[in-house]
């Protein structure tokens, strides 16, 4: 028996890799390995266990295809390097001075020539395709899984992607006066409106970007990177000098005549002839913080010359994510493209302790598989003061091992790679809905739901009439 962590078919050469990670030790003749839980000892030299595994795999490999192929052998040390003193071969080793792409080619040029070198000539030189049987074989079994790192930086890749198509969707419209640019959560409205607002400012237009709280100013400001509009946050409305453009962010909270007259006596022009865009969800959205009123959000639709455009495309949540959304709230994220990400875990949760150790017991597991403290966030959706600390309302305003707690009204326009929502009351309610809503579409790869007894059984029926529902309808 063996285990591989790689295994290479580089020129005719079956390359087997033994990847140690950390930092590699060798004290009178014991191995030992560093890593984040601290030093411990190896049970046998990575060597021996590189070779071992190399064999047991040739064995395992002429046994089931009644085929020899040349092997080779490397042990992998990616974070450090060891000592020469080690005398081992250029062909056996690669160290983390090796860990570029040409100079991994070049150890397994090195490996593959000595392997073929030293062959016993009663096995033939092979090209790539002579080993399509062993490529076969592998593929057969394999079981691909990314870690947590990988699925987020592959979901912000396409997320990248995407965004180049909803950026160019606004383009279209920007030079409109006027624009109501609607969408749900994870469509890309702040990050369009922020590209737009920044073209308008280099090209020498007065332009304000509206957020509505200090966080927000902070992200906006670190998403321009220099020039570009000057980020103002709503309650300094209206302006003391007017600018050409103004962008509203998170419009439905300003959806009220009170605010909109502050956000109209801010650009030139004002409503009638100013130059205005307003992004905003009115489904899931409002009523969450500010006040929204519909025949104000009637009457700016319907103002003469405003142009309404909706964004549809998911640029944020995983495909779990929006299920989850769909299935507990019966709200639509947009069409899905991002992909797959983990699955969204539902948890009950009896009390308050149970309630903080399930949390960290999360956090650290995120820790574990390389996520980091500012990349996480918990939210309490919760909102009456009843059965506080269980329902998540007590962890306001701290930090639970390092992360950050939220409340919807705070994180609303903004995302975390990775979320955990605490307490929630009756979701019949739509203000309770909304802020659930706000909560659960923070993150772009996991999401974690924590809830009391009674919420839990509340979402398990709502989940299960919706696929019902579902399955109805086909």
């Amino acid at each position: 028996m063996g285990e591989i962590d790689f295994v290479v078919l580089w020129g005719g050469v079956v390359v087997c890799l033994e990847v140690k990670g950390g930092r590699l030790s060798r004290v009178n003749g014991r191995w030992y390995q560093t890593g984040r839980r601290g030093t411990h000892p190896m049970r046998r030299s990575p060597f021996d266990q590189a070779r071992e595994a190399r064999f047991a795999f040739s064995k395992n490999i002429e046994a089931n295809l009644g085929e020899r192929y040349c092997y080779g052998y490397a042990l992998v040390t990616p974070d450090c390097s060891l000592s020469d003193a080690l005398e081992v071969g250029d062909h056996e080793y690669l160290g983390s001075s090796d860990m570029t792409v040409l100079g991994v080619e070049n150890r397994l040029d090195l490996i593959a020539k000595r392997a073929l070198s030293s062959r016993p000539r009663s096995i033939p030189r092979r090209d790539f395709s002579d080993l399509t049987a062993l490529r076969r074989s592998l593929r057969k079994d394999l079981d691909g899984a990314m870690t947590l790192v990988q699925q987020a930086e592959f979901i912000e890749h396409r997320r990248v992607e995407l965004l180049d198509e909803q950026i160019d969707f606004l383009e279209s419209a920007r030079f409109n006066p006027r624009v109501v640019l609607e969408g749900g959560a994870g469509t890309g409205k702040t990050l369009v409106g922020l590209h737009g607002a920044k073209n308008e400012a280099a090209e020498g237009r007065n332009t304000a970007f509206v957020v509505q709280t200090e966080e927000s100013r902070t992200r906006a400001e670190g998403a321009i990177r220099g020039d570009g509009p000057t980020i103002v946050l709503a309650d300094e409305l209206p302006l003391a000098e007017r600018v050409d453009l103004i962008v509203v962010d998170e419009a439905q909270d300003l959806m009220n005549p009170q605010d909109l007259d502050r956000v109209f006596a801010s650009v030139r022009g004002g409503a009638d002839d100013g130059r205005w865009w307003m992004l905003l969800d009115p489904n899931h959205q409002a009523h969450v913080s500010g006040t929204f009123d519909q025949d104000s959000l009637d009457l700016v639709v319907h103002h003469s010359g405003s142009t309404r455009i909706r964004l549809t495309r998911n640029v944020r949540n995983t495909d779990q994510v929006i299920q989850a959304v769909q299935l507990y709230l019966g709200a639509d994220l947009g069409s899905r493209r991002i992909g797959d990400g983990p699955p969204v875990q539902v948890i009950e949760a009896r009390d308050e302790e149970d309630v903080v150790s399930r949390l960290r017991a999360h956090i650290s597991l995120l820790r574990e598989q390389g996520a980091t403290s500012g990349q996480m966030a918990i939210v309490s959706a919760a909102g009456s003061a009843e059965n506080r600390l269980a329902r998540g309302s007590d962890l306001l305003g701290t930090q639970l091992d390092k992360v950050r707690v939220w409340t919807p009204q705070q994180i609303k326009g903004i995302e975390f790679r990775h979320v955990m929502v605490v307490g929630s009351e009756d979701l019949t309610d739509r203000v309770n809905a909304n802020r659930v809503y706000v909560a659960i579409t923070r993150p772009s790869t996991s999401l974690l739901i924590v809830v009391p007894p009674d919420r839990y059984k509340q979402l398990l029926a709502l989940a299960r009439k919706r696929i019902r529902q579902r399955d109805g309808d086909r």
